[in-house]
């Protein structure tokens, strides 16, 4: 209770009082920060593994799931620019049998396509407060035809110039 001057001395050097009210949310974010990156390392060794274009049965989500997992960064708000919200809107699906490597390649070019279309609304964010929505991305599966899947991945941004399209 009544520490000696040297001890006392050292607390108020260290502002013991704010190092013990600001312990509990550095250990919070510490876990949350661990989390993630093991949620990213366990995203990259499923999309490696999955680098193959020998056909294997997967788990179409999984694909998607690992995909966004590896883009997360780029979906996070800046200082001029909202989040890009992602939203799933998932089937049951069965197991598919396809290159996994090569159509997580192509989930990969689509969701970057995507993000860079919301982005280049980034550059002009004054144009964010007439939009309904914030950016958004889709991504949708479903059951097509017997013994087909679909996926669907699309954007709110303002779509491609004419110019492009051609």
């Amino acid at each position: 209770p009544d520490p000696a001057l040297e001890i006392q001395s050292e607390i108020d050097d260290i502002d013991l009082d704010f190092v013990q009210d600001d312990l509990p949310s550095v250990l919070q974010s510490m876990q949350s920060g661990t989390k993630r990156i093991r949620q990213i390392i366990v995203s990259l060794r499923n999309f490696s593994r999955m680098d193959e274009s020998t056909l294997k049965t997967v788990d179409i989500h999984e694909g998607l799931d690992n995909t966004l997992m590896m883009l997360q960064h780029r979906l996070e708000p800046t200082d001029d620019a909202p989040a890009i919200l992602i939203k799933k809107d998932y089937d049951i699906l069965p197991l598919v049998q396809c290159a996994a490597g090569e159509l997580n390649q192509v989930f990969m070019n689509l969701l970057h396509n995507a993000i860079d279309a919301l982005r280049i609304k980034r550059v002009r964010p004054k144009q964010y407060q007439t939009l309904s929505q914030p950016p958004q991305i889709t991504v949708r599966t479903g059951k097509a035809a017997a013994g087909w899947v679909q996926d669907e991945i699309a954007d709110n941004g303002a779509g491609m110039p004419a110019e492009v399209k051609d």
